[in-house]
């Protein structure tokens, strides 16, 4: 996976037949789908209209956002930059590398987000100040 300024969409693969549609994510890394193999699964759901998600980077960990259902937005800041992702097709994800400050909000009302997190839940990872995410750039 090519280095990226801020985020990247990778967009997965889909297989449509007459019993539905199958879109699979290989966590071998060999297999290309994701940058890295995960070690953590989690999902959002039920977030009340105008809450915001996130608001905070991780020091090493990587994530990659994937919409299971509904839709919301991203925003991802580095040292690059800001970008704006919107999240609104289940066949398309967001790699956010480590040290990125991300914020998701307006989910749809039955909006499930998916995140394939590269390391275990660590407190110590994350980083909730923007001013010490600012001095660590």
């Amino acid at each position: 996976m090519p280095s990226v300024p801020v985020a990247c969409y990778v967009d997965l693969r889909e297989y449509t037949q007459a019993d539905g549609v199958l879109v699979p994510v290989e966590f071998d890394i060999s297999k290309k789908d994701l940058p890295f193999e995960p070690k953590r699964l989690f999902f959002i759901r039920c977030v009340p209209q105008g809450v915001m998600r996130g608001d905070h980077a991780h020091r090493t960990c990587k994530q990659f956002f994937i919409p299971i259902h509904g839709t919301c937005e991203v925003e991802v800041r580095n040292k690059n930059g800001t970008q704006y992702a919107s999240l609104d097709n289940p066949r398309r994800g967001l790699y956010v590398p480590e040290m990125c400050w991300v914020r998701v909000t307006d989910f749809d009302k039955d909006t499930v987000l998916l995140v394939l997190a590269s390391e275990p839940y660590d407190l110590k990872d994350y980083i909730d100040d923007p001013k010490d995410f600012e001095a660590l750039l």
